[in-house]
């Protein structure tokens, strides 16, 4: 089975798919659709999103949010082809049973029927991988209206960095992201070398909170002349021209040197499409600043993406909700962190 459909870190894995299998036509390809229980469908999420080494907090946690996010289910992305959701980053993350662990199965059932609630709605309860030391508000990444369950939070419980509540020029965004502030998801407080051992066996970088991508001209030119069909012979210049709270720009222009030598510019809109263009596979965060080498004649011979965070960034950030359950946080108080306002409640027995 593929995992990571389309991102950087695609591969082929095994499964052990439980429940009943059923094989039909979609779109002139054929689908596997795998029917089981909610609840052990949750407990095959939980260690196909992160390991069953993990704390029983952020087991716990994680599986609240994917049993929340599964019965809000808001966007009904997969309905025409016949199946609620997918297997993959697209939704969440199913790797079948082959992973399952008494932690994953005690993790559901301790938790059976609580979801969190907000306004008597259940939440939409997004999560990434890595938040980079701020999570961003619904509507930075999806447009569309607010949650205030999901804005811009500094993941920390430090009350002096809490007083940066957003991330509003770009000097404040290139010290934020050089400075690495002592988050639940740094490195300060997770050691990245120990992560391996509570990501699963997708996730393989040893770079979440703070990395680096280095281009030289002709790899950056080529690059974004096969992803947006510039015919460009130099990149002049990459300038970002608006952001949302946690520093992610959804707004970029790329000044380039066309193949008659005219200067022109073009514009990417929303952070998916800008993590698509900016990489080969698909950027690790849009949460970034560039710096340019420069050559002669006025045109860079390279460019550097410095980069914080792994993910879109919204809701729950799984490695700064494994450094809480490290530092013994329960898993109401992960939870009432990544999603302020919301309240845990049963629903079903």
């Amino acid at each position: 089975m593929t995992a990571g459909r389309g991102f950087h870190w695609q591969k082929f894995i095994d499964v052990y798919l439980p429940g009943n299998l059923e094989i039909v036509i979609r779109e002139g390809q054929l689908v596997l659709i795998n029917e089981l229980p909610l609840e052990k469908y949750l407990m095959c999420v939980a260690t196909s999103e992160m390991s069953s080494r993990c704390p029983v907090a952020l087991i716990e946690s994680q599986t609240i949010a994917a049993r929340s996010w599964m019965l809000a289910n808001v966007e009904k992305k997969h309905i025409h082809l016949g199946f609620d959701v997918c297997n993959d980053d697209c939704c969440q993350r199913y790797q079948g049973s082959g992973n399952l662990s008494i932690k994953a199965i005690k993790g559901a059932e301790n938790t059976r029927g609580q979801v969190l609630q907000y306004q008597n709605r259940i939440c939409d309860t997004r999560y990434s991988k890595n938040c980079g030391g701020m999570t961003e508000r619904y509507s930075t990444i999806w447009g569309g209206k607010d949650y205030d369950y999901l804005q811009v939070v500094p993941d920390t419980g430090q009350t002096a960095v809490k007083k940066i509540t957003t991330l509003d020029t770009e000097q404040q965004v290139i010290d934020w992201i050089n400075k690495v502030p002592n988050s639940f998801c740094s490195s300060a407080s997770m050691p990245e070398k120990d992560l391996h051992k509570y990501l699963g066996k997708v996730d393989e970088t040893e770079q979440y909170f703070r990395w680096q991508v280095v281009y030289a001209q002709q790899e950056i030119c080529q690059l974004l002349n096969q992803k947006l069909n510039l015919k460009a012979k130099a990149i002049l210049d990459l300038i970002p021209l608006r952001r949302g709270g946690s520093g992610r720009m959804i707004r970029l222009q790329i000044i380039y040197l066309d193949d008659i030598g005219n200067e022109n510019k073009i514009i990417i809109e929303r952070d998916v499409e800008i993590r698509r263009t900016l990489h080969k596979g698909f950027l690790y965060s849009s949460c970034i600043y560039f710096s340019k080498k420069m050559g002669t004649n006025n045109i860079p011979s390279g460019f550097i993406i410095h980069g914080a965070g792994w993910g879109h960034g919204v809701g729950l950030c799984q490695i700064g909700a494994l450094g809480m359950a490290l530092k013994r946080y329960r898993t109401v108080e992960i939870l009432s962190h990544y999603y302020p306002g919301s309240i845990l409640t049963k629903i079903y027995r």
